[in-house]
């Protein structure tokens, strides 16, 4: 009698590094999307980012600066 191959589906699985970006790196895309005539779209490839995080970045960084100016006008 021959030996039956399994049957079924094998699934590996790896972990995925997320790439840490330090925050001038950040706050200099921001700003670079910023200026006057700048496409996200291209900020974005010529950074190797989403459009997405760059937007996520801005909320970030602006809800920083509410939350700082709201200290000191206490």
């Amino acid at each position: 009698m021959r030996a039956r191959p399994e049957r079924g589906v094998r699934v590996e699985v790896h972990s995925v590094r997320r790439r840490e970006w330090p925050d001038e790196d950040k706050l200099r895309v921001v700003r670079e999307s910023l200026q006057p005539g700048a496409v996200v779209q291209a900020v974005a490839d010529r950074n190797g980012v989403s459009t997405g995080q760059i937007y996520t970045w801005r909320k970030e960084i602006l809800a920083r600066k509410i939350h700082e100016a709201g200290r000191e006008a206490w």
